[in-house]
């Protein structure tokens, strides 16, 4: 059998289609066809080696299944949540952008936007909706219970996520799923605890997880082949995307093409902040929720290139910087120690700055 019937056979069942089966093969290959053999173990280079792409598969989540997890606190599936978020997800409730909406039979549709028929229309909802905010409480919930029916909804969200929402040519338009903003979003932050959360979990078959894999790889070379972007998508937009690429690429240095996407990150992440950072603290777009949006990129690029031992990378030359946007907030604030409502802001405590 040929690589391409080999890993339609192994994803078929995981399919509800034709159509999903040849999305998920796709997937797979282009994970296959950047993951180094040298670092995953001799037996899967051998398996690799001699097509054998069942057992390659096997091998292959097995060595994310057990591998040791160098994370940052913000990455990590222990952490704070919120035990309702995760159970209405079960059941299909959500809440973005303060709008609450039931999807019937309690399936997400990562597609449907509920402001297009209840008004008035705000293309913000599905763009956040698709940032995966109630995948960090999914994650939580289980790593903390072990029940396995959050791995169980989560499994469906997530091959339902990627068998419908390809790349649109528009794809910062209104219903894009792909957006870059929430591509690097997912990428620095609930993609990343998701999977620690249950890359151990029995419900997920190895092709899923890997799966989860090949979609945080595709999201990075979307990213990567849109990054010169002029304009205001610049600004903290591009802090967030680069923040994204980074932290896929440090968490996954298996993958050929890791080093080289990791240190273009890198090196765009600490020329924006050089760029952006006005002599004053204030980051250019004088907005304090753009300005807490930057830092904190500046801060989750720093934190992670110090914990997985790549200070090459420049996290070091942005303390200085990190400081004086912290010392600029300090400055700015009000009275009652919150940040003033400029541009596009709402109300921040200055706490969340110091």
């Amino acid at each position: 059998m040929t690589q391409r019937e080999q890993l339609l056979a192994i994803v078929a069942p995981l399919a509800k289609c034709p159509e999903d089966a040849e999305k998920y093969a796709d997937h797979l290959t282009e994970l296959l066809d950047v993951v180094d053999a040298a670092k995953i173990s001799p037996e899967y280079a051998r398996a690799a080696e001699q097509q054998d792409w069942a057992l390659a598969v096997h091998l292959l989540a097995g060595h994310y299944r057990t591998r040791v997890e160098k994370r940052t606190p913000g990455l990590r599936a222990k952490g704070s949540y919120v035990n309702s978020i995760a159970d209405d997800a079960l059941v299909g409730k959500v809440r973005v952008i303060n709008i609450d909406w039931t999807f019937p039979d309690g399936e997400e549709d990562f597609l449907f936007d509920p402001t297009a028929i209840k008004g008035p229309r705000n293309n913000e909802w599905l763009w956040q909706f698709n940032r995966h905010g109630a995948w960090y409480h999914l994650g939580r919930t289980y790593y903390d219970l072990r029940d396995e029916k959050y791995a169980v909804e989560f499994r469906s969200q997530l091959l339902k996520w990627i068998a419908q929402t390809d790349i649109p040519e528009n794809y910062n338009g209104a219903g894009s799923a792909w957006r870059t903003i929430e591509c690097g979003l997912r990428l620095l932050g609930s993609w990343q605890v998701t999977f620690d959360g249950f890359r151990t979990s029995p419900t997920i078959e190895d092709a899923v997880l890997l799966l989860m894999i090949a979609s945080m790889h595709r999201q990075t070379m979307h990213l990567l082949r849109h990054n010169t972007r002029e304009g205001w998508r610049m600004g903290n937009w591009l802090l967030m995307e680069m923040n994204g690429v980074y932290t896929f690429s440090a968490l996954y240095p298996e993958l050929s093409d890791s080093g080289e996407h990791r240190r273009f990150a890198a090196r765009r992440i600490v020329e924006e902040m050089q760029k952006q950072v006005l002599p004053d603290g204030m980051q250019y777009e004088l907005s304090p929720d753009y300005h807490s949006v930057v830092s904190g990129c500046a801060v989750n690029f720093c934190e992670l290139s110090k914990e997985l031992g790549y200070e090459e990378d420049g996290g070091g030359e942005l303390s200085e910087l990190i400081h004086r946007m912290a010392h600029a907030m300090v400055l700015l604030s009000t009275p009652a120690f919150t940040q003033p409502r400029t541009n596009d802001c709402f109300t921040l405590p200055t706490t969340s700055y110091t």
